[in-house]
């Protein structure tokens, strides 16, 4: 099983998984001409995608789904609620391939799949995990917290695709409107750096090797910040130091982790 930030943040999200027997996306929030590209740039033909798994309707996370699947045949796997909360510019028109997912556990492809509810101002935000060969791989972004009913079904998993969003003061301190200031750091906003970072001290278990911090903030965050914010609480809080952190980018893809 392996995995590929190929893009994360501000400005479009999107994140390639994989093993034998399938390889599919989560979110297409760039245009489909750099999903494209940057599949490419890591030797995968779209023709290979065999479904893209969408969070919710924000632009970020969804811009290239009409394009990849009317164009390009690729299933979209969607939260009937988001699927009407689309933009028109964002809606497959090819809706035989669009397929209703809900919150719980289903079989698609080589991966166990569970959808989780996460608290976003959306129509039904919706996190991942993706179970095949053995190995877990959880996917949490755009969520103002992660409620501790769902430890159970996250914890101890290989791997953790994790909003770190922003850094509290600089929200605070930037020229956001306050009523944005408020959205951002509410229950229904984004994961702060020390948030995301205590939420995931309550997860990762033995078995964690990888935490891959992303959709940073590019007004309100930088990599250096969010890293040393992880650490620092990693380091209070008694976190063995058997992990390898990675801070996921914006134009450039991270490494393919193998686990």
């Amino acid at each position: 099983m392996r995995f590929t930030v190929l893009a994360s943040g501000s400005k479009g999200n999107t994140t390639l998984i994989e093993t034998q027997g399938g390889k599919y996306l989560i979110d297409a929030g760039l245009s489909a001409k750099k999903t494209v590209q940057l599949l490419t740039q890591n030797q995968i033909t779209i023709e290979q995608i065999q479904g893209i798994f969408v969070t919710h309707e924000h632009g970020d996370h969804v811009a290239g789904i009409r394009v990849l699947c009317d164009r390009y045949g690729v299933p979209i796997y969607i939260h009937e609620q988001t699927f009407v909360a689309l933009k028109e510019n964002h809606r497959p028109k090819t809706q035989e391939r669009v397929f209703f997912i809900d919150a719980g556990e289903h079989e698609i492809g080589p991966f166990k799949v569970e959808a989780f509810p996460l608290s976003h101002d959306v129509a039904f935000m919706l996190g991942y995990t993706f179970t095949a060969q053995n190995k877990k791989v959880v996917y949490v972004t755009d969520s103002g917290y992660v409620n501790q009913n769902l430890d159970g079904k996250l914890a101890n998993a290989d791997a953790y695709i994790f909003e770190t969003n922003h850094d509290p003061e600089m929200v605070r301190m930037s020229g956001y409107p306050f009523s944005v200031q408020q959205r951002i750091l509410s229950d229904v906003g984004h994961l702060s750096n020390e948030d995301s970072a205590r939420t995931l001290a309550r997860l990762i278990g033995p078995r964690t090797k990888h935490v891959i911090l992303a959709h940073l903030s590019q007004e309100n965050n930088t990599p250096d910040l969010a890293m040393l914010t992880v650490e620092r609480i990693f380091e209070q809080l008694g976190i063995q130091n058997h992990l390898k952190l990675l801070v996921a980018k914006q134009e450039q893809s991270l490494p393919t982790l193998q686990l």
